[in-house]
């Protein structure tokens, strides 16, 4: 999330609204200057410092959006009214428990496991399979054909939801390359979905399906697939 020049946008908005918000009170209620209002300024500077560094052209369609006039108008709400800080930061976990999507974490994780295939010996046109899941249990399965490999699902956002988590996981275990509109009608002899495939989606995600086939499996070879910044790696053991 932190390597998203939206979050630095966002952050700097939101600053420069609860020093517009804070200003307001103080003429408002015709008060001294307050340092609230320098302290709201210095954070969206260093906030503009963590946009430099990790600039990249952006849309201004994507920027003028009500996700990101979200951030000012809660900013000005905050500054005027200091308490409502804490329930601006509950939003991103209210939508996310409503939309049933995980938060993003802070620091964006670039390499992780996802699971092994295994292929155990069988008879011809068949396949037996174990798929065990990053800390889970073998699952054993028996498929028709002489190939199989593993459909992943990518689910994107778009970029202005950088609090919300993207996703690309695999969703079944397959023998034979069909569209995925078929999928819906797939025959177990030759699909078995695993669990990500029982997740509900939400509207909000841009979804495609990638898989990998592996031709010539031989007996008791081992497949590791693990996501490396966003590309499905596989190591053969």
């Amino acid at each position: 999330m932190s390597s998203n020049p939206y979050f630095w946008l966002a952050l700097i908005l939101y600053f420069f609204g609860s020093a517009a918000g804070r200003l307001f009170y103080v003429l408002r209620k015709k008060r001294s200057p307050s340092l609230l209002i320098l302290a709201y300024l210095i954070l969206a500077a260093l906030s503009s410092l963590g946009l430099w560094l990790n600039y990249r052209p952006l849309g201004i369609s994507e920027i003028i959006s009500l996700v990101m006039l979200f951030f000012p108008v809660s900013g000005f709400l905050s500054g005027y009214i200091i308490f409502l800080h804490p329930l601006v930061l509950a939003v991103p976990f209210a939508l996310s428990m409503a939309l049933h999507i995980p938060l993003s974490p802070l620091v964006e994780v670039n390499s992780y496991r996802v699971g092994t295939l295994l292929f155990y010996p069988s008879n011809e046109d068949s396949l037996r399979l174990g798929w065990t899941s990053e800390g889970g249990d073998e699952e054993l399965v028996a498929l028709q054909g002489d190939s199989a490999g593993v459909l992943f699902i990518r689910k994107e956002l778009p970029e202005q939801l950088f609090f919300l988590k993207e996703e690309l996981a695999p969703v079944a275990l397959l023998s034979r390359s069909v569209p995925v509109s078929e999928l819906s009608n797939a025959d177990p002899s030759w699909f078995y979905p695993l669990d990500e495939s029982e997740q509900e989606v939400s509207g909000l995600y841009t979804v495609s399906y990638p898989a990998v086939y592996f031709h010539t499996p031989g007996f008791f070879n081992r497949q590791e697939y693990s996501i490396d910044q966003d590309r499905i790696v596989i190591e053969r053991r």
